[in-house]
């Protein structure tokens, strides 16, 4: 990878106390720049190159530094970006007051490659070349115990260098290249427990809420649309998906989709997983109410997850309209049937989402319904009513009307 593109803007966080965690979420009410110095290269870029837009820090062309007085020990630091174009980008710790010394983490998504390597005066050693297989929108995390740095990207281990000693503590934060075009949406750093173990991917799949009851899921989860809540109207039907759906959190948007079952809880739909009814919980299999995914605080918002279910869509269907509704959707999401992608919603603000899966569905078959929901911090997100519309094939659709007695109209229109 070219040496002048190797590091995107060094954020630092900052540690007044060994028990502090600190969420930086880049936008006008939150700006990092009021809590983090900017390098003097990097003045003239603040207004011309640097923009905060919807919780996103932009940066178009540019290099920038950003860091913090203050140093951090142990604990884990992990950012949250998206590459907008052929960009790299270094999460970095450890690092000397002056940047000539410390270890980092980067990704090049365009070169389908990552790099993890301890920088001394100028020169990388100690280097890793690490495949990298995600897609532009990714999670990087270094965890430092004082004996070892590993490193993880979307959430797995991919690499690990003992710890040389030579900085005990030091700045951390983001650094790249001079044609960076990058989003940082999220940076954190997790402070070490003293005398417990450095916050790591490995760390229990799931921290259960006290003092809330277990879910008898064997009583409830029952995905057979022949028992589902149906109503009729005419020669129109409506099959509730209203369920306990699987449901997982997850550092990268664009993981994988078929993964491990034990990687997956359960989420009654309809419900909002961030800032929603105290009653909205993650389950375990077991029933047990979680509030965090290997270590993603994900019922505060600023996240992704995933839900999914499967449905037995029987064979009469194949000459109705269907349609999938649902209600409520707030947060951005994408909708799939099987592999392919149905639908698309990028405004997070609360609304409907109704389309025509008539297509993509496999009549007398299970098919498997897929929806990635996405959140901004402390914005409730989640999902409303889910069902399936069924219409004749040829159809005028809905009914409105519209009256009006000023000039003594009634105007029928079909949705």
């Amino acid at each position: 990878m070219r040496k002048n593109l190797f590091l995107l803007c060094c954020l630092v966080l900052i540690v007044a106390t060994a028990h502090a965690d600190y969420r930086y979420v880049f936008s006008k009410e939150k700006n990092p720049l009021r809590e983090l110095s900017v390098a003097a290269s990097s003045l003239p870029l603040i207004g011309s190159k640097i923009s905060w837009q919807n919780g996103v820090l932009k940066s178009a062309d540019c290099h920038l530094v950003l860091y913090a007085p203050k140093e951090f020990s142990n604990g884990r630091v992990s950012l949250k970006a998206r590459d907008r174009y052929e960009s790299s980008v270094a999460l970095i710790a450890r690092a000397n007051k002056n940047f000539s010394a410390f270890y980092a983490l980067e990704v090049c998504p365009s070169q389908k490659k990552a790099f993890f390597y301890r920088f001394i005066y100028g020169e990388p050693v100690k280097r890793q070349e690490i495949p990298y297989g995600g897609g532009r929108e990714f999670t990087l995390a270094l965890d430092f115990d004082g004996k070892a740095v590993v490193a993880w990207i979307n959430g797995r281990k991919v690499g690990e260098m003992p710890d040389d000693g030579r900085l005990k503590s030091g700045l951390a934060g983001i650094r790249g290249g001079f044609w960076t075009n990058a989003e940082l949406k999220l940076l954190e750093y997790r402070a070490a427990i003293p005398g417990g173990d450095t916050p790591t991917a490995e760390q229990p799949l799931m921290k259960p809420v006290a003092n809330i009851r277990k879910l008898n899921l064997k009583n409830i989860l029952n995905w057979d649309l022949a028992k589902a809540y149906r109503s009729t109207n005419g020669t129109r039907h409506t099959v509730s998906l209203n369920q306990v759906w699987r449901f997982r959190p997850v550092a990268d948007p664009q993981i994988p989709k078929t993964e491990p079952e034990a990687e997956w809880g359960y989420f009654v739909v309809p419900g909002y997983w961030a800032k929603g009814a105290i009653s909205n919980f993650m389950r375990t299999e077991d029933g047990t109410a979680v509030k965090e995914w290997r270590g993603i605080p994900f019922t505060r918002g600023g996240a992704s997850v995933w839900y999914r279910r499967t449905c037995n869509i029987p064979a009469d269907w194949c000459n109705r309209k269907v349609e999938l509704v649902i209600e409520d959707l707030c947060g951005t999401a994408e909708i799939y049937v099987g592999k392919q992608m149905v639908a698309q919603k990028r405004d997070p603000a609360i609304g409907v989402v109704r389309v025509d899966v008539s297509r993509a569905l496999r009549y007398g078959e299970n098919n498997e319904l897929r929806i990635r929901n996405s959140g901004e911090l402390n914005s409730q997100t989640g999902l409303g009513n889910v069902r399936f519309q069924l219409a004749p094939e040829v159809n005028f659709g809905e009914v409105g009307i519209v009256t009006s007695v000023s000039a003594k109209t009634l105007t029928l229109f079909f949705l």
